[in-house]
């Protein structure tokens, strides 16, 4: 009769609970795409590469260009846009049509790039999470 009466109170205790009580799964995260860097910092220099975002790492204390030199030649910018929604791969916010992205020399983990404008080297780190 106990067992009853626990599994009574069980199911009344599940049943009278609020609706809004179960938690939902967390959203999954991962990397941030264009449209998350672009609407939250318009003026933002980034790239779009390999369906990662690259971000100009000019200003970045750990980044010196003089450390870094041109490895394999990956592509050029095909569009350049300040509209989120109009990035696709090879398309950067501000960097002119036509500007080579190379790979940095072997040795420099971290996937980072080297923009050639044909005036100035700018090196891009990916916006990567986790």
């Amino acid at each position: 009769m106990k067992i009853i009466q626990a599994s009574f109170i069980c199911v009344l205790f599940t049943a009278c609970a609020p609706q809004n009580a179960v938690e939902e799964a967390p959203e999954e995260t991962g990397n941030p795409e264009p449209v998350d860097i672009l609407e939250s910092s318009p003026e933002a220099d980034i790239l779009y590469y390999n369906r990662i975002v690259y971000s100009n790492a000019t200003d970045l204390e750990h980044y010196d260009i003089d450390d870094y030199e041109k490895g394999e030649l990956l592509g050029e910018i095909k569009n350049t846009s300040a509209d989120p929604h109009d990035f696709d791969e090879w398309t950067a916010s501000v960097l002119p049509e036509g500007t080579e992205l190379y790979a940095a020399e072997e040795g420099h983990p971290g996937g980072v790039i080297i923009a050639d404008t044909g005036e100035e080297e700018i090196l891009y780190h990916p916006l990567i999470e986790g």
